[in-house]
């Protein structure tokens, strides 16, 4: 009786045992941006925390556009092992998702949205009715020469009190080369009915970009 009893003590034992064992802690390894969205060319820094106790590289990749990843950095397994986090910088061109692989654990893809860097017109700030003016301004990143990726806003009012209203919006063309960028340009000749006060702006977006609007330039034609 003594026997059945000790082994009936030492069952519930072993059920309480297996009760109460706690399930390993699920491998998490993370990724997060310094910024959701950026101006190009601006600085950009992903903060990566390692998965515990997974001695493996750490591949920080990127998202492209046709959905694919591919490797944009390397973080060494004897490096991953030792630090707690990692700073990495990056420079996207355009919108992307970024997302961090150690072993078989991934973390989450963030994504930071890109606006093109879009200098404001530059003109003189006197414009004669019947000359032709150019106007012209700076994008980046680069596009090719010839193309039209710039929208050039003009606003007109009669009188400094006046309401601004949008006069008329044209397309420059790429005309060169800067660095990491391009210069574009537009032939502009006022008419008569043209005097007054004129605002000018640059405006872009497209399916890398997210939109963005230079700082107005402001000129009155006579």
């Amino acid at each position: 009786m003594r026997r059945r009893s000790v082994s009936l003590a030492l069952a519930m034992l072993t059920i309480l045992l297996l009760a109460t064992t706690v399930a390993p802690a699920e491998q998490v390894l993370t990724l997060t941006a310094s910024k959701p969205a950026i101006t190009y060319l601006e600085p950009l820094f992903l903060t990566i925390t390692p998965a515990e106790l997974i001695a493996a590289p750490i591949l920080v990749q990127r998202r492209y556009p046709d959905g694919e990843f591919k490797v944009v950095r390397t973080i060494s397994a004897s490096a991953a092992i030792e630090a707690t986090s990692f700073v990495v910088p990056v420079r996207p061109e355009g919108t992307a998702g970024f997302r961090a692989v150690q072993g078989s654990v991934e973390s989450s893809v963030t994504t930071v949205t890109v606006k093109a860097r879009l200098s404001k017109p530059v003109v003189s700030t006197r414009v004669k009715v019947g000359r032709a003016t150019v106007v012209k301004g700076f994008i980046w990143p680069r596009h090719a020469k010839g193309s039209q990726p710039v929208t050039l806003n003009l606003y007109w009012r009669a009188n400094p009190s006046d309401e601004w209203q949008l006069k008329s919006t044209v397309e420059p063309a790429i005309v060169g080369r800067v660095a990491f960028g391009a210069k574009w340009s537009y032939r502009w000749t006022p008419g008569e009915g043209d005097r007054g006060w004129w605002k000018l702006t640059a405006s872009h977006a497209d399916a890398m970009h997210e939109a963005n609007t230079s700082r107005p330039k402001f000129l009155r034609v006579r």
